[in-house]
């Protein structure tokens, strides 16, 4: 199994295909906008979606920063971390694509 310490890669590469074909899915559900349009209502969308789910894992879900600070991640901060590399792999791909491009 491929594991960068309690990372699992595979799913980095899931959450950059989700966040890939929501991009696509955006540029083919309206070609009238440009590229970027589309990359920054991704933005919009994993912002949204992440500061939600952070929210939910630190206070719902537990143990609280403020008080259990330095233990051991939980599962849902693992997801949330591979959410967010996910993401960010998309981004990065994204801006070298288009400013070479350019």
């Amino acid at each position: 199994m491929l594991t960068i310490g309690t990372l699992h890669v595979p799913s980095v590469l899931l959450s950059l295909c989700v966040w890939s074909c929501l991009y696509y899915l955006l540029r083919w559900l309206d070609p009238s906008r440009k590229a970027e349009w589309h990359c920054r209502i991704v933005t919009a969308v994993h912002a949204t979606f992440i500061t939600s789910l952070s929210a939910w894992a630190i206070f719902v879900h537990g143990p609280s920063p403020f008080t259990d600070a330095g233990g051991p991640n939980t599962s849902l901060q693992v997801k949330v971390t591979t959410i967010c590399l996910g993401y960010f792999l998309f981004d990065f791909s994204w801006c070298i694509y288009f400013r070479l491009k350019v």
